[in-house]
């Protein structure tokens, strides 16, 4: 430990003495363990976690899919929660649950707040009671029982100031009262991150199976296994496809670890990706280092034979190479978590929206260790190369004046490294090609909804308790849009059941009415006013607008085009037919055709979609004000809360955002993605300009006494200079070989992010071989030229 201790203060000397190369290893091995370190951050806090309930390996999400789409996620209905929780024995304990967002009243106005209605035994499922008061009980199941509701720890800290006398007090939540029975510990986690808990109440009222409005969680059994439980619960949902096909037929059940649904599988994805960038990443930078550790052991053979003059062996020599660049680790460490101290915040607060419990991602011990242990393995990593390749029995030869200080075989080796480094650069810019090239394809799509960014969207929901019947949401929902229209700057205003592009409500199967043949599966279903299209951006493409007379008869709607053309061959031909849902035998008359809205999302086919104009058979407590304005959008939100509070005084809004900001956060995780791949595939190209560019450096100073000959001899300095570049384009183009193969292999990793776009395209790949090709030559320009100036007779005296 002396001798070691010892060789750390001579490197650290050694070290301060060429600062140049100090800064620059350092800087280099800062980015690589910077960027690692904060995308580690970033996995730790949104996938390294673990769930905070006793055996949560054992906890399950459950949800239906449909099977001519091959997907699950989709939710359930509450009958056949009950019958597969029954007949089960995989899973020992099931609870059902669905989202209920309320209106809270606070002080001055209401506020909107997400949260769960869920069965008795939600909280024993996941093992974690309320931290005060009680859990739900069985009684408060029953349809008609009292109105109690369980606080989340953050809510109860917010609302009501942690008071420890809460419970027992009412609160109202869509004007109704309900008595606080609980408040749950801060430790608890669900997705959406739900502050309000209620009971369904199904007992005691008849629920149908065609509503598919649940979800449920389970505990598997301690001897069952996923497997077995899919397969399971699939046997049991299979006898109630034949005891209830209109429910059920060509329906599938499935279930998926509760961690991995909370998670969320395409930031689960994104992350494990962009962590494998990062690790190339330090990989290059890694590389990068050992090549100039080695041009460095070059220039110090003859410092290596004093000391094994002296009696040192390869045992003792070990800890002079490793001392160095151990503190070299430590000092790209020091830097490193300087950039990731700096870097996770942007991260967070420019893409924390496409991140799970983004709230928990920051730099903490576990950071910390991470980063430390990556700085000595990196340190260790680049300083074993020159130690296993330096020859003790040769190396003595260096105490000979004139012994020439390099190596063929460490010029061999430092080549070798470059064509590595290079090739990795390749895989990463290809990479970053592909997603850029995707990312501009999904933007490109046309969404449907014409200028978005001039829409301002803003979301109500009608309390129960003041708007229980039809007629008074009917009212309310025209008279706010009648007032919305007539706003100053506003040019068209309507109200939605359903924000575009964020899926909703479907109707399972809509045929032609009288021919059961023609049917069209899963059809979007939206409550709208007539100002809706207007406000939207949507074209009618056939027949006629919808007016509030067509919602009062209820007969009359308007589909989208992908329904029309699904059903009758094109929009023309879909005006003035009648279409049925299967549930129903009173037919609807379709009256116009609007364009379609990718409500899916951008990378899905438009689903076939209905509208009908809201009316006492067609209404909603959840809205959607959308309206467009001549100006700036929201310039018009005072005016509009004005508007509301004309009408409703205790009615909140919530959600306010322009529409171009809605489609946007379709495409947030890959844009995520796509900008950090190109971060680090631009960190690669410049890691990879400066390895070539030092092995060059170092290629033309050690043949500088060979350039001088060639200059003596007649030799033009456009042949030195072509002669280095040559040098280096070999290296170059052995790197893009190597590096194109695998970027080719590796692009089916990228499969789930590409959207028209193969990972073989040989257009991408052939431009970013060129790319990387102008900046190795840049690279090695700067070289030749110093080459090309020598002074023969000087080089003469070379050594």
């Amino acid at each position: 430990m002396e001798g070691w201790w010892k060789d750390l203060k001579v490197s650290g000397r050694g070290l301060m003495r060429r600062p140049g190369f100090t800064l620059i290893v350092v800087a280099t091995l800062g980015l690589g363990i910077g960027a690692n370190t904060a995308i580690f951050s970033v996995v730790q806090g949104a996938l390294l976690w673990e769930l905070p309930y006793p055996d949560p390996d054992r906890l399950v999400r459950h949800s239906d899919g449909y099977r001519d789409w091959g997907a699950y996620g989709s939710s359930m209905s509450l009958p056949n929660i009950l019958d597969l929780r029954e007949g089960s024995t995989q899973v020992q304990a099931m609870e059902a649950y669905t989202v209920r967002s309320v209106n809270l009243a606070g002080e001055e106005r209401p506020e909107r707040v997400r949260g769960l209605a869920v069965g008795p035994d939600f909280f024993r499922v996941l093992g974690m009671p309320p931290a005060l008061g009680r859990d739900f009980a069985r009684e408060d199941n029953v349809r008609g029982a009292a109105d109690v509701v369980i606080l989340a720890h953050e809510l109860w800290q917010d609302h009501f100031g942690g008071d420890p006398e809460i419970m027992g007090r009412t609160v109202l939540l869509d004007a109704y009262p309900f008595a606080v029975i609980g408040v749950m510990p801060e430790a608890f986690e669900f997705r959406g991150n739900p502050r309000l808990f209620f009971p369904i109440q199904y007992e005691g009222q008849e629920m149908g199976r065609l509503g598919r409005g649940f979800n449920a969680i389970g505990r598997l059994a301690p001897t069952a296994t996923l497997e077995g439980a899919r397969t399971e619960l699939q046997a049991i949902f299979s006898r109630l496809e034949e005891e209830y096909p209109e429910a059920n037929q060509n329906w599938q059940t499935w279930i998926d670890p509760l961690k991995s649904w909370m998670v969320g599988s395409a930031s689960t994805a994104s992350l494990r990706l962009l962590a494998g960038a990062v690790l190339l990443v330090l990989l290059i930078s890694c590389v990068n280092v050992a090549n100039l550790l080695l041009v460095r052991s070059e220039s110090r053979q003859k410092e290596l034979a004093v000391r094994v003059a002296m009696g040192a062996g390869r045992g003792r020599l070990l800890p002079v190479f490793l001392s160095e660049s151990l503190l070299l680790g430590l000092g790209g460490g020091v830097l490193g978590l300087a950039l990731a101290y700096w870097g996770v915040p942007v991260l967070v607060s420019l893409y924390g929206s496409a991140l799970p419990r983004a709230d928990a991602i920051g730099i903490d011990g576990g950071v910390l260790a991470f980063a430390l242990g990556l700085s000595v393995a990196t340190g260790l990593l680049v300083g074993a190369l020159p130690a296993l390749r330096t020859d003790v029995s040769q190396i003595q030869g260096h105490l000979k004046e004139g012994t020439r200080a390099v190596s063929r075989s460490g010029r061999r080796i430092r080549q070798g490294l470059v064509v590595v480094e290079m090739a990795l650069s390749v895989m990463l810019a290809a990479g970053a090609a592909l997603l850029m090239q995707s990312f501009w394809n999904v933007t490109s799509v046309d969404s449907g909804l014409a200028e978005p960014e001039q829409v301002l969207v803003a979301g109500l929901s009608l309390s129960s308790g003041t708007y229980g019947d039809a007629a008074s949401q009917v009212a309310f929902s025209r008279e706010l849009a009648a007032a919305a229209e007539a706003a100053p700057g506003v040019t068209a205003a309507g109200l939605t059941s359903r924000l575009p592009l964020n899926g909703g409500d479907n109707i399972t199967d809509l045929f032609v009415h009288n021919d059961d043949e023609r049917v069209a599966h899963f059809v979007e279903l939206r409550y709208v006013t007539p100002g809706f299209f207007a406000a939207a951006g949507l074209d009618l493409v056939a027949g006629r607008g919808i007016t509030y007379a067509d919602g009062d008869e209820g007969i009359n709607v308007l589909v989208t085009r992908e329904l029309a053309v699904q059903l009758f061959g094109g929009p023309d031909a879909a005006v003035d037919q009648f279409i049925r849902p299967g549930h129903q035998e009173e037919p609807f008359r379709v009256v116009g055709v609007a364009e379609d809205i990718r409500d899916m999302g951008l990378t899905r086919r438009p689903p076939p979609g209905i509208y009908f104009a809201v009316g006492p058979q067609a209404r909603s407590s959840d809205l959607f004000l959308l309206v467009r304005t001549s100006g700036d959008p929201t310039q018009a939100l005072p005016g509009l809360r004005e508007a509301v509070a004309r009408l409703d005084p205790a009615l909140p809004i919530y959600g306010t955002r322009l529409l171009s900001d809605v489609i946007d956060g379709t495409v947030r995780t890959r844009r995520f993605s796509m900008s950090l791949f190109a971060l680090f595939a631009g960190l690669a190209l410049l890691l990879g300009a400066i390895g070539i560019y030092g092995v060059m450096s170092f290629t033309v100073s050690e043949r500088t006494r060979e350039v001088g000959v060639r200059l003596a001899l007649g030799a033009r300095r456009d042949d030195v200079v072509r002669m280095v570049l040559r040098s280096g384009l070999q290296l170059t183009l052995l790197g893009l070989l190597i590096g194109v193969s695998s970027a080719v292999a590796a692009s089916r990793l990228l499969a789930d992010l590409l959207f028209e776009v193969e990972g073989t395209d040989p257009l991408i790949h052939g431009g970013v071989g060129l790319l990387l090709t102008v900046v190795a030559l840049a690279a090695c320009y700067l070289p030749a030229r110093r080459a090309s100036s020598v002074n023969p007779v000087e080089a003469l005296r070379h050594e």
